[in-house]
C-alpha cells in the first residue's frame, strides 16, 4: 500500500506487523486505474513496516492507498534475438516506436 509519493520516490507500508521486509533492489508492480503497471525498486528500509522505493516511469496518476505487488526478486530483463538493436526502458518494455 502507498503511504506517500514525492515525484519518482514512492514510500510503501505494509500493513501486516512482522511481515518480512523486501531486500534491497526487489521490484514492486503498481497497477494504475487504466490498466498500466508502474515498476518500482526497494531502496532503503525507513522503519515501521515502511520501504523507500523508486519509481521506473512517471508517477503521474498514482496515490494514496493503492496496492503495490511484490515482483519477488530484483527488476529482470532478459535480452535475446529480439531485442537486439531495439531500444528498451529499464524495465523491457520497447520505446522505439515500432512494434512489440
Amino acid at each position: 500500500m502507498n503511504n506517500q509519493i514525492i515525484g519518482p520516490v514512492i514510500d510503501i507500508s505494509f500493513e501486516q506487523t512482522g511481515t518480512a521486509m523486501p531486500n534491497i533492489h526487489d521490484a514492486f508492480e503498481i497497477k494504475r486505474d487504466d490498466g498500466d503497471s508502474l515498476i518500482v525498486e526497494c531502496q532503503q528500509h525507513i522503519g515501521e513496516n515502511t520501504i523507500r522505493a523508486i519509481a521506473m516511469d512517471s508517477t503521474d496518476g498514482l496515490r494514496r492507498g493503492m496496492k503495490a505487488i511484490s515482483l519477488g526478486g530484483e527488476i529482470y530483463n532478459a535480452g535475446g534475438g529480439a531485442d537486439r538493436g531495439r531500444l528498451l526502458n529499464v524495465t523491457g518494455d520497447p520505446i522505439d516506436g515500432l512494434s512489440k
